[in-house]
């Protein structure tokens, strides 16, 4: 009668351990690591309430929780490639043409009007360009486009 009540009352230890491992999760974020300890003592308080012995549900929750940290480290890291590849609307401008609204020179940053929004620039070479030239953007420094003239 004894081990009927152990295995039964397992089954609530692991529930209870899978929840808190939740919980922990929720703490932290973006590790997705508890989470995975959460799945395998779910998967060990399924087979306690299916009557497994103790050694079977130790097992499933140790091996669960060790595919689940794969599986999920896969997805996660997966999902930081594809992230990490969009490039963002100011890198964008990097390479496009532009013209020139207010004329650059060495001393001051002049103004571009580029991709139909208008722009702090400044020469690459150091040389002024004047008003109605055709640019082009080589990088970004801070809130100022570095241009130069656009070769034709």
């Amino acid at each position: 009668m004894m081990s009927f009540e152990v295995l039964s009352n397992s089954g609530f230890v692991w529930l209870i351990l899978a929840v808190l491992f939740l919980l922990l999760e929720m703490g932290t974020p973006g590790l997705f690591f508890f989470i995975s300890f959460s799945v395998g003592c779910l998967v060990a308080g399924i087979l306690a309430f299916l009557y497994f012995n103790i050694a079977v549900q130790a097992s499933a929750a140790i091996v669960t929780s060790i595919i689940a940290i794969f599986v999920l480290k896969k997805l996660f890291t997966q999902s930081l490639k594809s992230a990490n590849h969009e490039k963002t609307n100011i890198e964008r401008i990097i390479h496009s043409q532009g013209i020139v609204i207010k004329e650059i020179i060495p001393i001051k940053p002049g103004q571009v009007k580029v991709k139909g929004e208008i722009w702090s620039a400044k020469s690459i070479t150091k040389e002024p360009i004047e008003k109605g030239e055709k640019i082009k953007v080589i990088r970004i420094e801070g809130n100022h486009l570095i241009v130069e003239i656009e070769k034709q």
